[in-house]
């Protein structure tokens, strides 16, 4: 990685495209759902004096949960017009492009968090406002569409959003993603061009515990976190895994912790299979919450149908919790592979359950855990990021 320059940055503000879709509370604060506040732009801020967010913004409802919040007086928002899916999007076309179009033009470069519908509309912008721009690749847009996502539109949605992706990345001045080697694979850089691999989390050090000695438990307890958006994460598998654990008189008890539109037919789900003793979907939970639930779990589990690089899972390696996940996207480089299962299999996750179940076997698990996770510590992922940005920033200029 090209080290960081003496000569001071020419590319003082940047532009962060993102699919996340922000709230606006009535006293005019901007609050994420999920973790992109302060602590989230702080990484830019470390090489740019400022950031301008490109995304939806919409009006808080005073319902919907909300967990991170901007105040830093350096980042703005350049709001995209509210959608919600491929029809909402074709529907706002013209105003989508003009709200896109007005962020690129405030800023002096962009970094693009792909895949994402805004990340391609800002791709194909540049030809009208070259701007130098990178590109953070956080999933796998093959893998998401071949799951299913965008229903009936999926197979177009990938024709579209898998080259249109390999070219952004090809043609960015640099590429960071979020696997070591999977989505390396199939979105390579051009030659020559700055690469770096780093997680997206924001994770404190009291995130980290010693590993879980061997504890036996009279009633397994499984936990998994994730947005119920989609059904991408794989939840329903996990519920029908667990009705095969019951139903053979084994003592078990899951916690799903997420909300989303598929929440109300999760739980409708769990009631079908009788299983309401047994599974509780308790809706979105605060950091704080998921924290001290990944704590008092025994064994935590990612049935994803595709992923980038889970962030829970990372999060649940640090407190030191067994992981069992599938054996999709950047999930084959954080689990071992002994528990690593096909993705829509209940059966095969129910049998993982049942090997890990001896306490001796998940405390080895758990020491795993805990050895993986120290890769994911905050300084060692701000040093590369650092580096990258730093990196783009040269090889920006030598462009220029």
């Amino acid at each position: 990685m090209t080290p960081a320059p003496s000569r001071p940055n020419p590319l003082r503000t940047l532009g962060v495209v993102l699919e996340e879709r922000f709230r606006r509370k009535p006293d005019g604060s901007i609050w994420s759902t999920g973790n992109f506040g302060d602590a989230f732009w702080q990484r830019y801020l470390e090489v740019f004096d400022a950031v301008v967010v490109i995304a939806r913004i919409e009006p808080w409802d005073g319902t919907t949960p909300v967990g991170a919040v901007t105040r830093d007086p350096r980042v703005r928002f350049a709001a995209v017009s509210p959608y919600l899916g491929i029809g909402g999007f074709v529907r706002r076309l013209p105003s989508v492009l003009a709200s896109v179009g007005r962020g690129i033009e405030e800023v002096d470069c962009l970094a693009l968090r792909l895949p994402g519908t805004l990340g391609m509309v800002a791709g194909l912008l540049r030809a009208r406002l070259p701007k130098p721009y990178f590109v953070e690749l956080v999933g796998d847009p093959d893998s998401v569409f071949g799951a299913g996502v965008g229903g009936r539109m999926a197979p177009l949605l990938r024709r579209i959003f898998v080259p249109g992706t390999q070219l952004l990345v090809r043609q960015a001045s640099g590429a960071a993603y979020v696997t070591e080697r999977v989505l390396q694979r199939q979105y390579p850089a051009s030659p020559g061009r700055p690469v770096s691999a780093y997680s997206s989390i924001v994770l404190s050090k009291d995130w980290f515990s010693a590993p879980a000695g061997p504890v036996e438990s009279p009633m397994l307890r499984l936990l998994s976190v994730g947005s119920l958006e989609t059904r991408y994460k794989g939840m329903d598998v996990l519920v029908s895994a667990v009705g095969r654990l019951v139903a053979e008189g084994r003592p078990v008890r899951l916690t799903i912790i997420g909300g989303g539109a598929f929440l109300a037919p999760l739980r409708d789900q769990v009631a079908a299979l009788g299983l309401c003793d047994h599974v509780d979907c308790l809706g979105h939970q605060d950091r704080q919450q998921v924290m001290m639930a990944m704590r008092a779990c025994d064994l935590y589990i990612q049935p994803s149908r595709t992923e980038g690089l889970a962030r829970t899972v990372i999060e649940a390696m640090a407190t030191g919790r067994p992981v069992i996940a599938t054996r999709v996207g950047g999930l084959v480089e954080l689990v071992p592979d002994e528990w690593l299962v096909p993705s829509d299999d209940p059966e095969a996750l129910a049998d993982a359950i049942v090997r890990a179940w001896p306490a001796e076997i998940r405390a080895a698990m758990s020491a795993a855990s805990v050895t993986r996770a120290q890769d994911f510590l905050p300084d060692t992922l701000a040093g590369r990021r650092r580096a990258f940005y730093h990196a783009f920033v040269e090889a920006a200029r030598h462009d220029a």
